[in-house]
């Protein structure tokens, strides 16, 4: 006598398939991470210090972009600004006024959360396009700023800046300079990772959904949109340190 065969139940091909498609994702993401730590064995030592650390440090800068839309719903136009600040300050405290660069880069990311800070408190209280072009008259006033006060060089920078040393050996080879920048990259990413999860994440993504339903709750949305500001302030800052 013969078993009769009966189909396999309704959606056993389907989750197979998602299954596989989950395995080819994360052999895909093994393969590009296995690519960018070993770019500098790859590729060229130009490319490495030109084209390498500069995807990683403008990926950077753009985190804090993604981070402010994604998570806090602010499309914010000041970064870029933001993201100069930093380099210029960095550079101002090194070359002119003789400042360690560990110092200097420290106290670049201050000056920067600090402007950004001052900057939020005010755009933070707007929404939509009011938010975007409020954050859009920053940078044109932190561009024209820094484009007209000869102290900062003007339009033609400020020039010999010294990388920081580590145990005594500077930052000048292009292999330290892009695995410093992957290793910040990596970190950020983390950071935002980690944010997302925390009481003050969950509290800006309520912001970002229903702002008005939070003012009701009690929290104090301006104030959550300032200090979301601030950190976006931050990772820009350390994307101009590296730059």
């Amino acid at each position: 006598m013969k078993r009769r065969r009966f189909p396999p139940p309704l959606g056993v091909g389907r989750v197979g398939a998602v299954q596989s498609w989950r395995w080819l994702k994360r052999l895909g993401l093994a393969g590009i991470l296995l690519v960018v730590l070993l770019v500098p064995q790859l590729f060229s030592t130009f490319f490495a210090s030109t084209i390498g650390v500069q995807s990683l440090v403008l990926g950077i800068a753009a985190a804090s972009i993604i981070f402010l839309n994604a998570i806090v719903g602010m499309v914010s136009l000041a970064q870029t600004a933001l993201y100069g600040i930093a380099a210029y300050t960095v550079a101002k405290l090194a070359v002119e006024q003789g400042v360690d660069p560990w110092m200097a880069a420290l106290v670049a990311v201050l000056i920067t959360v600090v402007v950004a800070l001052m900057f939020g408190a005010v755009a933070s209280r707007s929404e939509g396009i009011y938010f975007l072009m409020i954050t859009l008259a920053s940078a044109v006033i932190a561009y024209y700023f820094f484009s007209q006060v000869t102290t900062f060089g003007s339009h033609e920078g400020i020039n010999g800046v010294v990388p920081p040393a580590l145990l005594g050996k500077p930052f000048v080879d292009p292999t330290g300079m892009y695995y410093a920048a992957l290793i910040c990259s990596v970190l950020i990413y983390l950071l935002i990772w980690y944010l997302r999860r925390t009481p003050f994440g969950y509290a800006l993504q309520g912001v970002r959904d229903e702002p008005v339903r939070m003012r009701a709750l009690g929290f104090n949305v301006p104030l959550l949109r300032t200090a979301a500001f601030g950190f976006g302030a931050f990772m820009a800052a350390i994307a101009g340190v590296l730059l």
